[in-house]
This record gives C-alpha cells, structure tokens and sequence, in this order.
C-alpha cells in the first residue's frame, strides 16, 4: 500500500476557496480603511490605541497647575510647574492674566505689562526653567519654596519700532517662587530674587 506525501498532494477546491475568501476580506478591509483616510473620516481606534489620553479642549488659558498625590513637592513637580507657568505668562494677553494667577504674582506681571504699555514696548519669546530646587515645604499650610533657574536668551523686548532694546545683563537669573496647593494642585503665588542672581 503506498501513501501520497502531504506536501506533495495538490490542493484542494475547498482549501483553495478558502484562501481566496481569506484575501478578499483582507483586501476589503485595506479597501475600507484607504476609502475612510481619503473621505477625511476617522478611522476607528485599535483596542492599543484605545488607552491613551487625549488632551480636553480648554476655553481659556491656564497656568497649567501640577498636581502630587501628597501634601510634599517633587523636584520634577516643581520643575513643571514654573515651566507651565512661564508658558502661560508669555501666551496670556495682559487683561486675561488674572484667569491664570492672583495675588502677588498677579500684581507683578501687571506692572510689568503697564510698564511695557507705557513705553510702547512688546515682548516676544518665551522664557525656559534650567533647574529648579526645593528648599522649603510646609505639608501642613501646602506651602513650598522653589528656586530657579529661568533663561531668557528666546525673550527679547522691542521698541515702539520693533526693534529690539539691549537686552538684560544676564539672560539666565535665579527665580525664588512661593507656590500654593490648593485643590490639590501647586500653583505660583509670588516671586522675589535672591542677591546674587546669576545661575
């Protein structure tokens, strides 16, 4: 009795309908979604894809607020909340200063934009954080200090011609910023500076 060796044996017609069905329903679906791209539709999330977070739309500017889960400060907290706050500060139009800080830092920003006004002065760029430390935190009153190290080299500072004043001294000078938690989030109420400034 011989037997007939499978990888020899011709297939047949059911395997062969089989395989072409398989690759219609691929070709389809490369079909459908080209044909969806190409509408300008979107095309539904892969189950992977389906987990990442989406950033919510927001209807006015925001100082960005940085939240930890316990009443302490982290270095890389601290960190991104000086750079959102400096991101927020140089996008904000002056009259909408108070919708991302209050208190002192507020009272600061707004003389420094009537002084800008006055002068007929504009700035553009945006200032960066190259380091920050913590030096004091009160878990109890969610109060921090943070110095920082804020460079200015991208901000520049135009006359009432547009162009551009002498710039500062020095473009990277120490930032002291007092920071509040308050619905559990850590937000920049004032700033000062220390004697010696340079970083």
């Amino acid at each position: 009795m011989t037997t007939r060796d499978s990888v020899g044996a011709q297939p047949t017609p059911r395997g062969l309908t089989r395989a072409l069905v398989l690759v219609l329903v691929v070709a389809l679906v490369l079909l459908a979604t080209a044909f969806a791209i190409g509408a300008g539709q979107p095309v539904t999330q892969k189950a992977d894809d389906a987990a990442l977070p989406t950033a919510a739309p927001t209807s006015e500017p925001t100082a960005a607020p940085t939240a930890e889960p316990d009443g302490t400060i982290s270095t890389v907290v601290a960190d991104q909340a000086v750079a959102s706050f400096l991101t927020a500060v140089a996008t904000t139009p002056p009259a909408d200063l108070p919708k991302i800080v209050s208190g002192a830092i507020l009272e600061d920003l707004q003389n420094d934009a009537q002084e800008l006004e006055a002068n007929g002065w504009t700035r553009t760029g945006r200032a960066k954080v190259d380091g920050v430390k913590v030096t004091d935190t009160d878990e109890t009153a969610g109060t921090a200090t943070v110095v920082a190290c804020v460079d200015s080299t991208a901000v520049a500072t135009l006359d009432e011609n547009g162009d551009r004043l002498a710039p500062a001294a020095t473009a990277r000078a120490l930032n002291i910023y007092s920071l509040a938690r308050t619905d559990g989030y850590w937000r920049i109420v004032s700033r000062t500076f220390p004697d010696e400034t340079a970083c």
